[in-house]
């Protein structure tokens, strides 16, 4: 009639959360030039998407493009709500993110993660990564970000981060902006 655990408190660690992998330019490269057809076309699609946006599976399912408008310098600006925080994120739409959309008639196709995601093996097999998966498309598109010299808080809210920490997780800084960075403060004279 008395249950025995109530006094006792159970916590549970959490394990530290690691750098979310990402694909190099050459991988990124290889994607973008597979000729598929099929589910396999439609997944490399939605990940390329990923690549140009950062946007999560979640979020990527509910864009429309109708539901934004062009501004006055032909771009859009994309601001929404993460369906999985709450968060708003804002970023503006690449021209390698409109071509896919424009494939598709403005909308993304429609699959499942767990479908994706088996694709996506396929295609990483294809390309020589057989760990690709979903997040890897975010964390390339934070990668890429980062090291064209994007600044992390703009980043952290194109993500729809709440913090730089999480951010981080997602943005690998490549050996070549360290020296570029490097360069800049010692240059030779």
């Amino acid at each position: 009639d008395k249950n025995p655990y109530q006094s006792k408190r159970i916590k549970i660690e959490h394990g530290e959360k690691g750098q979310i992998a990402c694909l190099t330019q050459g991988q990124l490269a290889k994607v973008e030039k597979l000729r598929l057809v099929g589910f396999l076309d439609k997944s490399r699609d939605l990940f390329l998407f990923q690549c140009y946006t950062g946007l999560a599976f979640s979020d990527m399912q509910k864009f429309k493009l109708s539901n934004y408008s062009i501004q006055e310098d032909g771009t859009y600006l994309i601001k929404d709500k993460r369906t999985k925080t709450n968060t708003t994120y804002t970023f503006v739409l690449s021209e390698k993110a409109k071509a896919i959309l424009d494939k598709h008639k403005g909308k993304i196709p429609k699959i499942s993660n767990q479908k994706f995601n088996q694709y996506l093996k396929l295609i990483g097999q294809m390309i020589g990564v057989p760990t690709l998966h979903s997040h890897m498309g975010r964390s390339t598109f934070a990668s890429t970000c980062l090291n064209k010299g994007m600044n992390t808080d703009v980043l952290k809210h194109a993500l729809g981060h709440t913090t730089t920490l999480e951010t981080n997780r997602y943005a690998t800084m490549q050996d070549k902006t360290i020296k570029e960075a490097f360069k800049k403060l010692n240059p030779k004279n």
